[in-house]
């Protein structure tokens, strides 16, 4: 992982497993960069995980913010951001899932990419075709979402649900105003972003990673209703 600048990978987690010690050993070890840096949020996962999180905390450069209570992603996406605008950060930040399914590689080719291109929102895209076996209850939110966001836009993103993406600087003061705490604030983002024609869109082809013991947090039916509450409530 060859950066130019100090670039930060923000890792909101809740109750993770021992892949998040693999990914994140791997993420600062690849092509043995000194400018990376971890930002890992502690989404409220409890005493029975500490150890996970300060193992990790103990590299100097992993920073570990801690939610006492399990707020949800969007908020733990915000608190990240919050400490970000705070030191003043001015370059693009690149957010990651802790669930081992971006690979360190993509997570590169993503920050890259924001570096690149510091003015656009850059979405880290699977290619749904070639994810052989993707749970039921990703391929069905995905599904509905891009049809949702084209219907809701005019605009057609090839993977709604990425937590792989890389944003501009000037959009994180923007993105702590919102309201959304859970999973419908990625969704929202999107929505707003393009609404309101902040950023282009710029999208970088990953590989999809859907391992046997791969668990998520998503809940399709509850969910996917909290998402569409919030599209109403938002004005969309």
């Amino acid at each position: 992982m060859e950066f130019k600048e100090h670039t930060y990978i923000i890792i909101p987690s809740y109750r993770p497993g021992d892949e998040l010690i693999g990914l994140i050993e791997l993420i600062l070890g690849y092509g043995h960069d000194k400018n990376c840096r971890i930002l890992l949020v502690d989404d409220g996962s409890g005493l029975e995980y500490r150890s996970i999180f300060r193992h990790l905390s103990r590299n100097l450069r992993v920073t570990l913010l801690t939610h006492e209570q399990n707020q949800g992603k969007g908020a733990a996406l915000k608190t990240a951001f919050n400490y970000l605008i705070q030191r003043g950060v001015s370059r693009p930040v690149v957010t990651a899932d802790a669930d081992g399914q971006h690979t360190p590689s993509d997570i590169a080719r993503v920050a890259i990419a924001a570096l690149q291109n510091p003015d656009s929102l850059i979405l880290g895209c699977r290619d749904f075709k070639k994810a052989m076996n993707m749970p039921f209850r990703s391929r069905f939110g995905n599904f509905w979402s891009i049809k949702v966001f084209r219907l809701l836009t005019g605009m057609r993103v090839s993977d709604i649900q990425t937590g792989l993406r890389g944003i501009p600087s000037a959009y994180l003061p923007i993105l702590t105003t919102f309201p959304q705490n859970r999973f419908d604030f990625e969704m929202v983002m999107l929505l707003d972003n393009a609404s309101r024609k902040r950023f282009p869109f710029l999208e970088v082809s990953i590989e999809p990673v859907y391992a046997d013991e791969h668990t998520s947090h998503f809940r399709p039916l509850r969910d996917s209703l909290r998402i569409l509450r919030s599209l109403k409530s938002s004005g969309y």
